[in-house]
């Protein structure tokens, strides 16, 4: 009886942290598969950028040739972080950078310009690299990969951390009930309260 109850807390505890684990690791499978069928590299041309006023975001639009062609490829990043500055608290001024990870940083301040900032990281009419799979030149990435990025990075670890947690709850379940044995009897306002 201590092995089903066991079992039951398992699946309960670590069932809901399957679909996580499962579909994050898919998800980041099929990105890096992805990525790996565009082995050609070209270049292309920054021609504008694309702007998400909600949360501070900005990418770049590539434009690139092959065969005679002409494709449109984004920007995509690893992660993005914003910080939000004050004239009362800092300086007040607004930048961005990427780093080394992928990541995109943008610091706000109160009268950010976002198509400044675009100009500043990625001025339009510059190169860039692209990276474009030969049998279907539409599927193609900017400079580098990054695969199914952060949110499938939390949703294997929220997966993982489901499932141990499953384990260990089934473990004390299992421990508890064969040390102590089966508990009081099944009538609690019998003789065991008398």
């Amino acid at each position: 009886m201590a092995i089903i109850i066991a079992l039951v807390t398992f699946v309960t505890i670590g069932g809901i942290g399957a679909p996580f684990l499962i579909g994050g690791l898919i998800y980041d499978r099929i990105k890096k598969e992805g990525e790996a069928r565009c082995n050609r590299v070209t270049q292309g041309q920054v021609v504008r950028h694309v702007f998400y006023r909600q949360n501070l975001m900005v990418k770049p639009m590539v434009q690139y040739q092959v065969g005679g062609k002409t494709y449109e490829v984004s920007r995509k990043f690893y992660a993005s972080s914003h910080r939000q500055t004050s004239r009362l608290f800092g300086d007040g001024e607004s930048g961005a950078y990427e780093d080394e990870r992928g990541w995109l940083h943008i610091k706000a301040g109160p009268e950010v310009d976002l198509g400044a900032l675009a100009q500043d990281l990625w001025p339009l009419g510059s190169r860039a690299r692209v990276y474009y799979n030969p049998r279907n030149p539409q599927e193609a990435y900017v400079d580098r990969p990054v695969g199914g990025g952060i949110m499938a990075k939390i949703a294997i670890r929220v997966g993982w951390i489901s499932l141990l947690l499953g384990l260990v709850a089934a473990g004390l379940v299992f421990f508890f009930m064969t040390w102590w044995g089966p508990g009081p009897p099944s009538d609690p306002l019998g003789t065991y309260f008398e």
